[in-house]
C-alpha cells in the first residue's frame, strides 16, 4: 500500500471515530459492512438495509420512529448509489436527516483507497496491518 492510500485510510478512520456521536445510525448493505466499520473503529449504532423478510421501507420507516439523523453508507459502485438515493428519499420523507457531507468525505477517501464496497475496506487495513 503506497503512502497515499496508507494517509486515506488513516484519514478514514479518524472521520470514522468523529462521526460516532453525530450520527444516530449507519445504514450499510451487509454484515460485512458492519465487520470493516468496526474494525476501522467505528463505535456507534450500525443497521443492515439487507434483511430477510423485511422491506426496505418497513425496514426504514422502523428506523425513521427510532433515528433523527443517519448516514447512509452503501457501496460507491452503481447499485449502492441507487440504493443511498433511494434510502434516503424515504428516510426524508418521514423526517430523518440524512448526513450527506460525512458520506461525500468517505467517498472520496475510499476513492483514494482504491476501495469502493464498504466491506472491501477490511482488506485495504489488512494490507496496511501487513506492511507496519
Amino acid at each position: 500500500m503506497n503512502n497515499r492510500r496508507r494517509d486515506a485510510l488513516n484519514e478514514l478512520i479518524e472521520v470514522l471515530k468523529k462521526i460516532s456521536p453525530l450520527v444516530d445510525l449507519v445504514l450499510v448493505e451487509g454484515p460485512r459492512d458492519v465487520q470493516a466499520l468496526k474494525r476501522l473503529g467505528y463505535s456507534g449504532a450500525i443497521e443492515v438495509s439487507n434483511q430477510v423478510g423485511v422491506s426496505d421501507y418497513d425496514l426504514l420507516e422502523i428506523i425513521a420512529k427510532r433515528h433523527d439523523n443517519v448516514l447512509v453508507l452503501t457501496d460507491f459502485d452503481r447499485e449502492g448509489l441507487s440504493l443511498n438515493l433511494h434510502y434516503s428519499r424515504i428516510l426524508e420523507r418521514e423526517g430523518v436527516k440524512v448526513e450527506r457531507g460525512f458520506r461525500r468525505a468517505i467517498g472520496r477517501l475510499t476513492a483514494a483507497i482504491g476501495v469502493y464496497e464498504i466491506e472491501g475496506l477490511d482488506n485495504a487495513l489488512d494490507n496496511m496491518e501487513r506492511i507496519t
